[in-house]
């Protein structure tokens, strides 16, 4: 076991590293150059990486804790606490951006080294001074991270995420919240509305690393337009691949609208399609769990007819 002054030195370095990331940040956020503030994200993210191996590892050398060493002691104190948290944003730079409609785009960044999430969970994302929650679509395998974003018009985030640019830096907070999988279901009914996929995207991408996850997903979808389906094709091939465990349904509630010229699946609110599925696919409450994830009109209009069919309900509203 290390020496308490060699913690007491690791522990200084990190802080001195920390305190000299706050002033790298603020130099990085008030730069005008795209390629500068690129570069400073990645020396950024490494230098709090090294950081943060510093604190984990004066934590496990005193056995999870960390003695409470003032910077100007030579000795250990006696009392002991907890390693401090460590909370800094990552700041990776947007490596891809598919404009997959007028509104609706697609972006990823790489994952940092320690950035690390559950499947269907939320993450803050930061563009200048503004701030959003956005679900992860990726896996926590791949090493992009992906998101699938609805851009508002009039939106502070949105007129941010219209100018977005590959190579320019975001901040990513830590994960949390979101849908989470719950594997004590065989059965996993996923209702969404456009963006709405996003962490269901993630969750199946996770349960297909195996080659057979043992559950079933019915995913439906609703849009108003067909090429609001940003994963469709995605979600076909799954479905298709595994016809024993996947089921993609997407609707158009739109479906006279020339710009919904061609298209031959169901047309109908996506709420309009849920009772009937249910019964069609011999869905039983004991052994299915019911996921609600875009428009609060949609989550508003199912949470009580499935509660009603005595199904337990799991939402997040993206309003």
């Amino acid at each position: 076991m290390a020496s308490p002054s060699d913690i007491r030195r690791a522990r200084q370095l990190a802080q001195a590293t920390l305190a000299d990331l706050d002033s790298l940040d603020t130099f990085r956020r008030n730069s005008g150059d795209a390629g500068l503030q690129s570069m400073l994200s990645r020396i950024h993210q490494r230098r709090w990486a090294q950081s943060s191996r510093l604190l984990e590892w004066a934590g496990r050398q005193m056995g999870g804790v960390v003695p409470e060493i003032s910077a100007d002691q030579g000795e250990a104190a006696s009392g002991t606490t907890q390693p401090p948290s460590v909370e800094s944003p990552a700041h990776p730079a947007v490596s891809d951006i598919v404009n997959v409609t007028d509104d609706l785009v697609r972006f990823t960044v790489p994952r940092p080294t320690d950035f690390r999430f559950e499947p269907g969970q939320s993450v803050k994302v930061g563009l200048g001074d503004v701030r959003r929650s956005f679900s992860i679509v990726s896996a926590p395998h791949e090493p992009q991270l992906e998101f699938f974003v609805e851009l508002v018009p009039g939106g502070r985030m949105s007129e941010q995420m219209r100018n977005l640019k590959v190579g320019q830096p975001i901040d990513l907070g830590q994960p949390k919240g979101g849908l989470r999988f719950d594997n004590r279901f065989a059965n996993h009914l996923m209702i969404s509305t456009v963006t709405g996929i996003n962490p269901f995207i993630s969750i199946l991408r996770n349960a297909f690393q195996q080659t057979d996850p043992g559950h079933r997903f019915h995913v439906l979808q609703g849009a108003s337009y067909q090429d609001e389906f940003g994963y469709a094709d995605e979600l076909t091939r799954l479905a298709t691949a595994h016809p024993d465990r996947v089921c993609y349904l997407a609707t158009v509630s739109r479906p006279d609208e020339n710009r919904n010229a061609g298209w031959s699946g169901c047309t109908g609110r996506v709420d309009s399609l849920m009772e009937d599925y249910i019964r069609e696919a011999g869905l039983k409450p004991e052994d299915t769990l019911v996921y609600l994830c875009g428009h609060s009109g949609m989550i508003d209009a199912l949470t009580p007819r499935c509660r009603a069919l005595g199904f337990e309900v799991r939402t997040e509203s993206y309003d």
